[in-house]
């Protein structure tokens, strides 16, 4: 279970279910939607899940790669409730057969590491130069100096997609595409 790939070597051909574990602001979640198009693209049969507060999810609101929410509270400067927090979030995870689990930020706490493993997902790939890398079975390269986007896009490249779209997305609706343009047509 604690097996390492040091190399991409068997990685999963075709994931079932994919978790997305980072940091959960709004600017945070809007630079993963690259990644999670280039998994799309890769594992067109996956359902994609992603792990955030409930306040950051409007930004991915209607992006159809995007499979599930597990919602968990804004992290706590409590140890102690920032504990119980991770339990109920691994609680949620477990047993809900997550093939892929990925700790995507490059300084993000080492806990994001514990809960994949907690969670029993199979194949957990981080970067691993911080705190409890040995539980992740593979660990992508970081390069400094690296823009946020390319640092995501970073475990599509290890997982062996090509990368076409770089560019962050926003899915609207129909009607806020609407009042968009009537405020853009009202300013000039």
């Amino acid at each position: 279970f604690l097996s390492r790939n040091r190399g991409k070597g068997d990685l999963l051909a075709d994931p079932g279910r994919i978790l997305l574990i980072g940091k959960n602001h709004v600017g945070d979640m809007l630079f993963i939607t690259p990644l999670i198009a280039a998994l799309h693209s890769k594992y067109t049969n996956a359902k994609i899940y992603v792990t955030c507060p409930e306040s950051s999810t409007d930004i991915l609101r209607n992006n159809p790669y995007i499979d599930g929410y597990i919602y968990f509270s804004e992290v706590s400067s409590n140890v102690f409730s920032g504990f119980m927090n991770v339990l109920k979030v691994v609680f949620m995870r477990r047993g809900k057969g997550f093939d892929l689990g990925m700790s995507y930020n490059n300084n993000q706490f080492a806990m994001n590491h514990l809960i994949l493993f907690l969670s029993g997902i199979k194949r957990r790939i981080g970067y691993g130069h911080k705190g409890l890398s040995f539980l992740l079975t593979d660990i992508v390269p970081f390069e400094y100096p690296k823009i946020v986007i390319e640092e995501r896009l970073d475990f599509a490249r290890y997982l062996g997609i090509d990368v076409a779209f770089t560019c962050p997305r926003i899915f609207l609706t129909d009607s806020e595409t609407h009042e968009a343009e009537t405020i853009f047509a009202d300013l000039g």
